[in-house]
């Protein structure tokens, strides 16, 4: 509560600080809020420190797995955030891994995110062409967007091809959920 004071009021340290303090506690003191210290942890080093954030991120599916309540999805909505700092440090492969395991773990928001991935990774990485091409679930994702009109601004957006795409984006969401059942 205190973090989320401070949070609102702009002092990010503050926040961090009641943040960090509550993961200090013995775990059966914070079986309710873990997760959701780690996950604000992550949002506040997101523009200043991407390693850190990332490591916070992982931390809250960490502490999913091992018990700590996750009432508000915040172990899915992780993988969106880290991926999210991928896509910001132009490594389009991991952040498309995690955004398909984002929405294998049933998280919608993540089809508009892996196209903006693709978007991203045609245009700004050029220089990664050829290793995204050899990665087989950036291939699937970048080539489902690419046959879906992706790049046509005047695609229409009921059309049978982007159908089979969005099919085939969810086929990968679900490969990816029985070769990482660990994951989800």
């Amino acid at each position: 509560f205190r973090g989320s004071i401070a949070w609102h009021r702009g002092d990010l340290p503050g926040a961090r600080r009641a943040w960090t303090t509550l993961l200090d506690r013995p775990p059966e003191k914070r079986h309710f809020k873990s997760t959701w210290a780690a996950f604000m942890l992550g949002k506040s080093w997101e523009e200043e420190n991407r390693a850190r954030a990332c490591g916070y991120f992982q931390r809250v599916r960490q502490l999913a797995t091992n018990g700590f309540a996750d009432s508000l999805g915040l172990a899915a909505s992780s993988l969106g955030w880290e991926a999210r700092c991928g896509l910001r440090e132009r490594d389009y492969a991991k952040a498309i891994d995690l955004y398909l395991e984002q929405a294998a773990s049933g998280d919608e928001t993540a089809v508009v995110s892996l196209r903006m991935a693709a978007a991203a990774a045609l245009v700004h990485g050029r220089n990664q062409h050829r290793a995204l091409a050899s990665h087989p679930r950036a291939q699937r994702v970048i080539t489902a967007y690419l046959i879906s009109g992706g790049r046509d601004r005047d695609v229409d957006v009921d059309n049978p091809i982007k159908e089979f795409g969005i099919g085939l984006l969810g086929k990968a969401a679900v490969l990816l959920r029985t070769s990482y059942p660990d994951r989800t």
